[in-house]
């Protein structure tokens, strides 16, 4: 929970983070490459969020497998904070229907798709079909990054939002620098996709997306550990023009809803955090002894227990 200045509180649900090994987040932040279970809920208590869903750190090469066993672990050992969706690279050719019943029997309750990193077109036919298809049945949330590329339009979800209707989608970013207009214009005519507010500015963008969608219809990211969650909050919270009531919606209730959490369970910061928060040296203590000597291999290992 966050306590701004005026006393008022708010639950934080951030629907867009990141977890597990990858040179990009040496990149990013000239750190370690690696951002586990330990660091995650350090940074979700420092910035008063109370549940954020977690998936894998861009890996081209891989399947993946690694980094979602990390944070499927990572989300038995934390219950109710951090809620694990499933990376999915679908060159992984003829086994993402099989990697889709691996991850729900696992526990992921949805899947994420990052087209322009992992290079195929969010729609494919003949890649992302097959997947979709194994993962209709289950109800899952699925989250594409979107923008930056003819690869990752809205357009491209809202066409998969109209096949797979059981399907819910996120459109990551709300397509991001440009393409939140095209975003905004599909989702108020289609009910399973949502928007969320990661690393969409001006702040102002937040404003017209509630007017043009509806408060329940957007939902808050933060992109951690890459971007800095205080600021992807103080964004919505201060910036965005919301009102009491949308900020309550955007910043945590209609995730809770979307993933049919309970508010009063999930709300589990050990304590309240006043915003306007100053920033912390807190990832260099955030770590135990086994994830920094060897955290992805740790991780899976105590998973196969």
């Amino acid at each position: 929970m966050i306590r701004t200045p005026d006393g008022r509180e708010f639950f934080i649900a951030a629907c867009h983070a990141h977890m597990g090994e990858s040179s990009m987040l040496e990149r990013f932040l000239g750190e370690g490459r690696t951002f586990l279970g330990g660091e995650m809920i350090t940074l979700l208590d420092h910035y008063g969020i109370d549940v954020s869903v977690a998936f894998g750190m861009a890996k081209p090469t891989s399947d993946y497998a690694e980094n979602n066993e990390a944070i499927l672990s990572a989300a038995r050992e934390h219950p109710g904070r951090i809620v694990p969706f499933a990376r999915m690279n679908p060159h992984v050719e003829g086994r993402g229907p099989e990697l889709v019943e691996r991850w729900v029997a696992a526990g992921a309750r949805g899947l994420k798709f990052h087209p322009f990193w992992d290079a195929f077109q969010a729609n494919d036919p003949y890649l992302v079909h097959p997947i979709l298809e194994a993962a209709d049945p289950h109800g899952l949330i699925v989250l594409f990054h979107s923008g930056e590329s003819w690869l990752t339009l809205p357009g491209l979800v809202y066409d998969l939002a109209l096949t797979f209707r059981n399907t819910r989608f996120i459109i990551g970013h709300s397509g991001l620098y440009g393409f939140d207009a095209e975003a905004m214009a599909l989702t108020k005519r289609i009910d399973n996709v949502w928007l969320d507010t990661t690393e969409l500015w001006p702040p102002e963008r937040i404003r017209t997306i509630v007017n043009a969608v509806g408060k329940e219809r957007l939902l808050l990211g933060t992109d951690a550990p890459y971007i800095n969650a205080g600021a992807e909050i103080e964004k919505v919270l201060r910036f965005s023009r919301l009102n009491d009531e949308e900020l309550e919606a955007v910043l945590g209730r209609n995730l809770a809803e979307l993933l049919s959490l309970d508010i009063q369970t999930a709300a589990r910061s050990a304590t309240v955090v006043d915003y306007p928060i100053a920033e912390p040296q807190w990832r260099s203590a955030s770590a135990s002894a086994a994830e920094r000597a060897s955290p992805v291999a740790a991780a899976v290992t105590t998973a196969a227990r």
